[in-house]
């Protein structure tokens, strides 16, 4: 990967970041347009489904690897990933990093395959996203509790996620719930 140098006014860890970060500023103008009910249209909602997704592999990828070289640019994209995938980012670390890529495939791996087990692919597809949130909801211990004595800054940046997050979203559904939804 090439890196970005130094003298850029953002300060990307790498140069094929700025491609995520045309992502995202698509995503949230489809997010405004359509909330906005300036343009309402099926096309409009498919595009915004598939930036979504992509919005949910940039936020995968800047867990594993931090987008920018500097600690508070980080924190403030951990918060617009927040806002533009409705979750915490900070959310995803004990589940992805730790479970699923510290115990991959075991019984402690909340998101393996085998926690599905349809005859059918298609309805493994359909249910897993429901059921390994579940799982992870009934058997992980609560992040923040650790975090708030083990790792002071991260628990001050999942609080911030989450303060942002809910925050902007509970007014968003309290002045029109069907075009927040």
């Amino acid at each position: 990967m090439e890196h970005v140098p130094r003298r850029d006014r953002v300060p990307l860890r790498y140069a094929a970041d700025r491609r995520s970060l045309f992502v995202l500023g698509a995503l949230t103008v489809l997010f405004v347009v359509e909330w906005s009910g300036v343009a309402r249209h099926p096309g409009l909602l498919a595009a915004t489904c598939v930036l979504a997704f992509v919005a949910c592999v940039v936020k995968h990828n800047h867990v594993h690897c931090s987008t920018f070289t500097r600690r508070r640019w980080n924190a403030v994209f951990g918060v617009l990933l927040s806002l533009l995938t409705g979750h915490p980012t900070t959310a995803i670390i004990t589940a992805h990093n730790v479970r699923h890529h510290g115990h991959n495939q075991s019984a402690l791996d909340w998101v393996r395959c085998s926690v599905v087990g349809f005859r059918w692919n298609w309805m493994n597809l359909l249910a897993f996203p429901f059921v390994a949130v579940a799982r992870m909801r009934r058997e992980r211990a609560s992040d923040l509790r650790v975090w708030r004595r083990a790792r002071p800054a991260l628990y001050r940046q999942a609080v911030a996620e989450r303060v942002v997050l809910y925050g902007v979203m509970a007014p968003l559904f309290a002045l029109d719930w069907k075009a927040t939804l």
